[in-house]
């Protein structure tokens, strides 16, 4: 149903408006008329939005159709205004139209109110339609404006048979001319670089020529010597006469254009780094198989770069190896950008065996996360340790060998001296006690003197035994050494040695590390914890050795744990630069009145031997 038409109507003879009211119903117009007759209430009218239309008397008592009119078209421009009134001349018509009145009707003449109204209202429409037009094209061209702006593309509109350019706001940015600039075709090519101006004309004229679309990429060289790189895209449009005109869209793509080189170069230097870097690098998949490696990498295990990619990493490691290399690598895929480092050995193509260091960290791509793995050599460096801990033994052992000739030298035959005087003396006493008494105080003396000459002999084997070489006889030893030592404050703690697992021939290096590390852990026991038991734990297991000492002491304070030890003490340094040295973990455990924990943690590969005899193991290379 339509809605009635609703009218504000200034006019002081009611009988007026109900008339041209009854008119216009008459007509089939629904009307909803508000009458006024003083400016207070037209304006208090026109201040609420819900009239259509306005019809005004020229002449009123206390007001007047032109004053009302201004207000109108102040207030209300949009809204039609149409004077009906029986004493407006030609000339204040006229007038009134001109000031902004959509039409005039003379009370005479009521019969043109409908068709005035009809004109009115759909002109009003019109000027509406037509406003919101022109707001719509300038939101559109604004829109159309910043848009180009935030992407650096300018429209461009060039007409062949004069030459007439068109440049929007953006175009002139681009190439940096003043927006007063009439823009032409000479005035581009000064723009072009000049390596480019040759080729850019050719593609031109060629496009001109064949009327067709075309597109080219070229360089503006920029006032102050920089340059930019864009890309043109222009269509070809053709009017009725058969002129053709190119529209076109110019984009700055300086900063993509940048961004590939960068990234280019970025890519040359990774792909520099990663084929000729002297560490072996691996890209590892989440299921575990090469994606790729760098020359250098297949060069060390023997293999070519193409004969590993594609396989699975494991078949690289040593076999005893491979379930920790497998935990750490799933570790990795766990916590992406977190790395992981430990020690494990390679498998060459021909059976040789390799140690390395490595370093795995896993980080995400949009296929998957993978595993980066950087692999170095430490073959020669882990047997010049294991040469130099060799040299150390031997100089160990020919220091006690030096010890015990001393020994044989000195005490032994201090000690049959001695008994020979004693023999004399004893010869002596029955008859010749003055010089029996003689005898026996230069035997005295002597012996006095054997002891000051064996004392460091004696102390230096006591601190360093070398036999037995089982880790668990060592700990034994030193335990029952130090439970002898007058160091113990009170009874001596009860001590025990347990070992689980089969037991395995551990490196050298590490088993004189690991007793070094369980030696000063004991001893701290035995002289510091006040301890009634005392237990040192080893495990073989197929993946690490475990060494453990555990005392039921007053234990340690947390301040000196955070500390790494007590001022002036060195013994917790001491255990800590070991462990770091070998690679392993260690752990402080200590509760003040409860005891103290070290527990020592060595991966398999660092702590055992390979086993004798074993030439070597050979990967094979698996299909999926």
């Amino acid at each position: 149903m339509k809605s009635p038409l609703r009218i504000l109507y200034l006019e002081d003879d009611p009988k007026d408006a109900e008339l041209v009211q009854a008119m216009l119903e008459a007509d089939g117009v629904s009307c909803l008329m508000t009458r006024v007759e003083t400016q207070p209430d037209f304006l208090a009218s026109l201040e609420q939005d819900g009239f259509d239309l306005i019809l005004a008397d020229y002449s009123l008592p206390s007001f007047d159709g032109i004053s009302a009119l201004k207000l109108a078209v102040d207030k209300r421009p949009e809204m039609p205004f149409i004077f009906v009134s029986g004493t407006m001349g030609e000339e204040v018509a006229i007038e009134a139209v001109k000031i902004g009145a959509t039409d005039y009707v003379l009370k005479t003449r009521l019969s043109r109110i409908l068709p005035s109204v009809q004109r009115a209202l759909r002109e009003a429409q019109q000027r509406a339609e037509r406003t919101f037009a022109e707001q719509a094209l300038r939101r559109n061209e604004a829109y159309l404006a910043e848009a180009q702006r935030l992407s650096q593309t300018g429209s461009v509109g060039w007409k062949v048979s004069s030459g007439e350019l068109y440049w929007s706001e953006e175009t002139y940015c681009i190439f940096a001319y003043d927006r007063t600039t009439k823009p032409t075709v000479e005035l581009f090519l000064q723009r072009v670089h000049p390596e480019d101006v040759a080729e850019v004309k050719q593609i031109v004229e060629r496009a001109a020529q064949d009327k067709k679309d075309y597109e080219h990429k070229y360089r503006l060289l920029m006032p102050a010597g920089s340059i930019k790189y864009v890309h043109f895209v222009a269509h070809a449009l053709s009017d009725v006469s058969g002129d053709i005109e190119f529209v076109g869209a110019v984009m700055d793509v300086t900063a993509a254009k940048q961004a590939e080189e960068a990234l280019r170069l970025s890519e040359e230097q990774w792909r520099d780094v990663f084929e000729n870097n002297p560490i072996m690098y691996f890209m590892v998949d989440a299921a575990g198989k090469v994606m790729a490696l760098n020359p250098f990498g297949a060069e060390q295990l023997g293999y070519r770069v193409d004969e590993l990619v594609g396989q699975p990493v494991l078949c690289f490691f040593y076999e005893a190896d491979r379930a920790e290399v497998e935990t750490n690598l799933a570790l990795c895929l766990q916590q992406l950008g977190r790395g992981k480092s430990w020690e494990f050995r390679c498998v060459r193509k021909d059976g040789t065996v390799l140690r390395v260091r490595g370093s795995a960290k896993a980080v995400a791509r949009v296929s998957g996360p993978i595993v980066l793995i950087a692999c170095e050599d430490i073959t020669e460096q882990r047997r010049a340790e294991e040469a130099l801990f060799h040299v150390g033994l031997e100089a160990r052992v020919s220091e006690r060998m030096r010890i015990a000739r001393e020994m044989h030298d000195t005490l032994l035959q201090s000690l049959n001296g001695l008994i020979l005087r004693f023999q004399a003396a004893r010869n002596m006493l029955p008859h010749r006690p003055e010089d029996a008494m003689r005898i026996l105080d230069g035997a005295l003396t002597r012996a006095d003197q054997a002891i000051a000459e064996s004392r460091d002999a004696i102390q230096g084997l006591r601190s360093a035994p070398v036999a037995p070489i089982d880790l668990a006889d060592l700990l034994r030893a030193t335990g029952q050494e130090l439970g002898d030592s007058p160091e113990v404050n009170g009874d001596a703690p009860a001590f025990c040695v347990k070992v689980e697992g089969k037991r395995q021939t551990l490196s050298a290096n590490l088993q004189s590390e690991a007793y070094q590390i369980g030696r000063e852990a004991l001893r701290n026991a035995f002289q510091h914890a006040d301890a009634h038991h005392i237990d040192a734990e080893i495990l073989y297991d197929e993946r690490l050795l475990r060494l453990c000492i555990r005392d039921d002491g007053k234990g340690i304070a947390p301040m000196v744990l955070e500390q790494g030890g007590r001022a002036g003490h060195w013994g917790l340094i001491g255990i800590r630069e070991r462990a770091r040295r070998l690679g392993a973990q260690l752990d402080f455990r200590s509760e003040l009145g409860a005891g103290t924990e070290v527990q020592l943690t060595v991966p398999a590969s660092i702590a055992y031997e390979p086993p004798n005899g074993d030439p070597g193991w050979k990967p094979v290379l698996q299909d999926d």
